[in-house]
């Protein structure tokens, strides 16, 4: 997506394939140019925390970018070993340093690798943040940048797990949770989260067993390490096999989440999301807002009116999530990629404590998965949700973009369109509530086209009437 003279930070960091874009050069001229955007905007003790993945070269990566930054003058906490992206976010708030790199791709592909900002509270960096930031990266002028001066004193390494642990601990229901008897499957795709939900629950009834637990940068068996339906099939197995009571998969870096139910079925993120939303809303007596963002279900909406909780709407992205969240002091944040946040911890998604929260709420109710998706659906209604990613070509991608900004059909499905949303992409409201989004995504080269309606054969009509009017 970026070319070789420009660096672009899309929807979540700057990601490009390794050895292509993804090369020393461009990673350096980030440190460069990070170093040089603190350097005239922190003040005294500036520090920031650099992390990394499991990802092909990510550690090398890590330490480059770490010794250029330290040639500033400026103090690194650098992790001493792989681990997920909420412990870069979590290390950066509760250091109270000025910014967070972290190195990773997130749910890409095994090609990519990518950097990510972390701003001082820990949240994806905002809007006005990354421009600053990639303005002064893209002024990085010298192909071959030399260290100011060798201050590798100015680095210091530090295990990012120990603290994010015990800080998690003190937000959920611990005791309640490994008193049960019962058993949870988790899926770790080969990820840098391994290890770390089975550490935070040892010590209990509860028995939690790990599949795909070593770091794989090859993610065998996948395309990528995201946790939708068609990478999880084998937790949906070993579920089943193992007679689990749920299975819990985190993606690549550890900030995404994905759920089977007790019967080996994928629980929808939709479905995910609205259950953490109700269960920390009426049982938790949470009011005070909800930030998610245009691709979030219809529930949220009908959930909110029922309870009189503000819904507040934002683009893909958290940098659009968490600066709403911290602005109306939400106390859930989500987006349809499987990350939520929450008011207790960081402005961010955490893969780890969304799955605990979604265990706090089975374990508090003594229900199984199902049953508590029955629930809400006896509540709100059922709802049926899909997501279609098509592969474009960059040459397309403007001509496209333009044609989702200006096509606005009269009936989709022979459905009237009541309400248009342009503030990413396009999003159709339908007359029967049913709702469709066609968006270019912000970190792969794709068109991204979500939607949901009340009954299944509906739902795909109205995506393949969509993909037709828009010749997709």
């Amino acid at each position: 997506m970026s070319s070789p003279a420009e660096i672009k930070f899309g929807t979540d960091g700057w990601r490009a394939i390794i050895g292509d874009e993804f090369i020393l050069k461009n990673v350096r001229k980030v440190a460069v140019g990070v170093a040089k955007y603190l350097e005239e905007n922190s003040k005294n003790n500036t520090s920031i925390v650099i992390g990394y993945d499991t990802r092909f070269l990510s550690e090398n990566f890590a330490t480059n970018v770490a010794e250029i930054i330290a040639s500033y003058g400026i103090n690194i906490k650098l992790f001493s070993k792989p681990s997920i992206t909420p412990a870069c976010s979590f290390s950066v708030k509760n250091g109270k340093h000025s910014l967070g790199l972290m190195i990773t791709a997130s749910h890409n592909s095994k090609e990519w690798n990518g950097i990510k900002i972390k701003s001082p509270n820990g949240g994806s960096a905002e809007v006005k943040l990354v421009n600053a930031i990639e303005k002064k990266i893209n002024n990085v002028t010298s192909t071959s940048i030399d260290f100011k001066e060798n201050k590798t004193s100015k680095i210091k390494t530090f295990n990012p797990n120990e603290d994010y642990i015990k800080s998690i601990k003190k937000i959920i229901n611990l005791e309640n949770i490994k008193a049960q008897n019962i058993k949870v499957i988790v899926d770790n795709m080969h990820g840098s989260g391994s290890g770390i939900i089975k550490t935070i629950l040892s010590g209990g009834n509860i028995i939690i067993n790990e599949i795909r637990n070593d770091n794989n940068p090859n993610f065998p068996g996948m395309n990528q390490p995201e946790p939708i339906e068609e990478n999880l099939k084998p937790l949906s197995k070993a579920v089943l096999e193992q007679k689990a009571n749920l299975g819990i998969a985190l993606d690549g870096d550890g900030d995404r989440l994905g759920i089977i139910d007790e019967n080996g079925k994928y629980i929808t993120t939709l479905e995910v999301f609205s259950l953490l939303t109700y269960y920390l809303s009426n049982q938790q007596n949470n009011k005070s807002g909800i930030a998610c963002t245009i691709t979030m279900s219809s529930m949220i909406d009908k959930l909110g009116e029922k309870n009189n909780i503000p819904v507040y709407r934002t683009p893909v992205g958290f940098k659009h999530v968490g600066p709403i969240m911290k602005k109306y002091s939400c106390f859930i944040g989500g987006e349809e990629s499987g990350g939520y946040a929450f008011k207790e911890h960081i402005p961010e998604r955490d893969g780890v404590l969304s799955g605990l929260f979604f265990l706090q709420a089975l374990t508090s109710n003594k229900k199984n998965v199902s049953e508590l998706i029955s629930s809400l659906y006896s509540k709100f209604g059922t709802h049926f949700y899909k997501r279609v990613d098509k592969k474009i070509s960059p040459e397309s991608l403007k001509s496209l973009s333009s044609k989702i900004n200006k096509i606005s059909p009269e009936l989709i499905s022979g459905l009237s369109i009541t309400s248009i949303d342009r503030q990413d992409g396009v999003k159709f409201f339908l007359s029967d509530d049913s709702w469709i989004v066609l968006r270019i995504s912000g970190t792969e080269p794709l068109v991204r086209i979500y939607a949901e309606s009340d009954e299944e054969k509906k739902l795909n009509s109205i995506i393949n009437e969509s993909i037709k009017i828009f010749d997709l």
